[in-house]
């Protein structure tokens, strides 16, 4: 079967064998994008324009063995670079790449309506439905986006900070976001670009003026976003890194420098010498934007077991120590559930669930504090540490 990348969607390019994963990457392009050809480089006759897999109706498609004989030779000069270049230097990262519709070039079918709320919740639910197991859920991710998709990337974040259930997961997991020619500010290009997007109407279907708009300077979904996001990086939990496109396209920085970074004390900064498109692409292992890009998710890579480190040695700390004393104790087996399987506190204990870390998630007052004491102080939580200790190798 050949190699297929859903238009819309999870799709995985990489996969450790012979192991669990030690991080996720997900890979989000932008306005007009592809979840394969943003991200895939070509040197061909017909320029840096690449087939997408997927028919007119935006569903992935096959590739015949004659097109894959031919794609085969053509492999050194298109290198789709999340699959064929990154998995050389991050071995035991499982890589996805995510789609969604925001183009209008589907000339036989309407463009998506979503706003990029909607795109970002979408983004949020297929990740954390995904990641479905204790280890899964914990394990450490890096987003990677191009241009609109750094936004829906930052939304999605957000929303994962206030979700009360599977979606809130994801923010707590991510370590770190890789911005490519993101807007963060609006962009001077955008209005040029609603004007091309107004002209094309007279050919397409009802094109997505709404998503178009979030480009513009002053946009109050741009503010709404990075103001959330911003929050979100004064706690200190998040890594982020801005690349700015150097060159033009046409005549005009489709991001400028000043758009291009948002300018906290946590964001480190980098420019990589492209124009807008091809700031997402890279020839080879040996190109200078594939190595800075490489060498920031590399130390983001080292610094996920320092992470866990620190926050553990934050869960040890004297105010704790005297909050517990505060604690009220509670009526005999009142939290007796904890030990049931379904809640597998139990086999968390024995060493059957992987992850180093035990969640107990709640409303203010519901009783996490006591629960907590609770499972502390009793006699089965020390057996069952001691018997996991004794069979530890």
């Amino acid at each position: 079967m050949g190699f297929v990348v859903n238009r819309i969607g999870l799709t995985v390019l990489f996969e450790p064998q012979g192991g669990e994963p030690d991080l996720d990457i997900v890979f989000v392009h932008g306005l007009f994008g592809h979840p394969q050809n943003t991200w895939t480089c070509s040197t061909s006759r017909h320029g840096d324009q690449i087939k997408p897999l997927t028919s007119a109706d935006g569903e992935a498609v096959e590739q015949t063995p004659k097109e894959r004989s031919t794609l085969g030779r053509k492999a050194p000069k298109d290198v789709y670079w999340p699959r064929d270049l990154l998995p050389t230097i991050m071995p035991q990262s499982r890589i996805f790449t995510w789609g969604y519709d925001v183009s209008i070039d589907h000339i036989f079918s309407s463009a998506s309506h979503a706003s990029v709320f909607q795109h970002a919740e979408t983004l949020l639910f297929d990740l954390a439905t995904l990641r479905r197991t204790p280890t899964e859920k914990t394990r450490p991710i890096i987003f990677v986006a191009h241009s609109l998709g750094g936004i829906v990337v930052k939304d999605a974040l957000c929303l994962s900070k206030n979700e009360r259930n599977f979606n809130g997961d994801i923010l707590p997991a991510t370590t770190g976001v890789c911005f490519r020619g993101t807007p963060h500010r609006g962009s001077k290009a955008a209005s040029i670009r609603k004007v091309a997007f107004e002209i094309s109407k007279v050919f397409l279907r009802d094109p997505n003026l709404k998503v178009l708009c979030v480009l513009e300077i002053n946009s109050e979904i741009l503010e709404r976003v990075t103001r959330s996001f911003c929050q979100i990086l004064r706690d200190g939990n998040l890594s982020v890194h801005s690349f700015s496109e150097e060159l033009s396209t046409s005549g005009i920085k489709v991001v400028d420098t000043f758009s291009s970074y948002i300018s906290d004390a946590n964001e480190t900064r980098g420019v990589i010498h492209a124009n807008h498109r091809d700031v997402a692409r890279f020839a080879s292992a040996d190109d200078p934007g594939f190595k800075r890009v490489g060498n920031v998710l590399l130390r983001w890579e080292s610094d996920i077991p320092l992470k866990k480190a620190v926050c553990l040695t934050q869960l040890d700390n004297r105010e704790a120590r005297y909050r517990i004393r505060d604690v009220k104790q509670t009526f005999e087996d009142t939290y007796s559930w904890l030990f049931k399987d379904k809640v597998g506190f139990e086999d968390w204990l024995r060493g059957k669930i992987e992850s180093g870390i035990y969640w107990i998630r709640g409303k203010p007052g519901s009783g996490k504090s006591t629960a907590m004491k609770f499972a502390l102080q009793h006699k089965l939580t020390r057996c069952l540490l001691e018997e996991y200790n004794n069979i530890s190798p």
